[in-house]
């Protein structure tokens, strides 16, 4: 399982001259990603750098009407990292090897005038595996009711996913990082979470808090070994 509760973009100082004079870049990385930034053309060019150098391995988007994109990572004047990429999901993830860097260009290509919820540059956090029996659903979050007569009243509203996983035998140094990312997070830091990178099509990444994080049970056997679960709720 991945998270990516860091996003390195929030210390980048960031232009773009096709940005709409309304619109300001911080909408990229607050807590909202249904907050998008509008600019006026089809085609937009996104530059960030940082004042001192940062290591990332980790491009996302998210919430945005791009079809497809270019990012460019430098070294100092060198070009470390160059992706073509196409955007068909709400949430894109995009890997590559670490690199360090203190500049970046994203293109976004769109059929109309661009508009982006949220980005994302950083690491990628490797979770512990959880065990073959995860749980995602959907909570409605409509409140209907009915006439006497059996009519049915209420307004719809969009449901919001969740994911439950348990982990079981987990290392206590796993167990460590688990509660780093916890505590770091907790319940108020929405980001991006990859339940399973290898199966995007049952299980999709999305933005999300926790929502609960169980009491760890040590396990009866020689060593520190634990058993937990944890759950988190979609953010928009």
């Amino acid at each position: 399982m991945r998270v990516y509760p860091v996003n390195l973009i929030e210390g980048t100082t960031m232009y773009s001259a096709q940005k709409e004079s309304y619109s300001v870049m911080t909408d990229l990385y607050n807590r909202f990603m249904a907050y998008q930034v509008d600019f006026n053309s089809n085609e937009v060019l996104i530059e960030g750098s940082w004042i001192q150098f940062e290591e990332i391995d980790s491009m996302i988007i998210g919430n945005t009407n791009a079809t497809s994109g270019k990012l460019s990572v430098f070294d100092g004047s060198e070009l470390v990292e160059y992706k073509e990429f196409d955007i068909i999901d709400y949430v894109t993830i995009y890997n590559f090897d670490m690199k360090r860097t203190n500049k970046f260009i994203l293109e976004l290509i769109g059929t109309e005038n661009v508009r982006l919820g949220y980005l994302f540059l950083g690491q990628k956090w490797e979770l512990p595996r959880f065990v073959t029996l995860p749980v995602k659903g959907t909570l409605l979050r409509n409140e209907a009711d009915r006439t006497f007569t059996g009519q049915v009243t209420g307004i719809p509203i969009e449901p919001l996913r969740t994911f439950q996983a348990e982990f079981i035998r987990i290392k206590n140094e796993d167990k460590e990082l688990f509660d780093t990312y916890v505590q770091g997070v907790q319940m108020v830091i929405p980001h991006v979470i990859d339940p399973y990178y290898e199966a995007h099509k049952e299980f999709e990444p999305f933005f999300a808090t926790v929502t609960a994080y169980g009491e760890a049970t040590k396990r009866a056997e020689n060593g520190f070994f634990w058993n937990f679960n944890c759950q988190w709720m979609e953010a928009r």
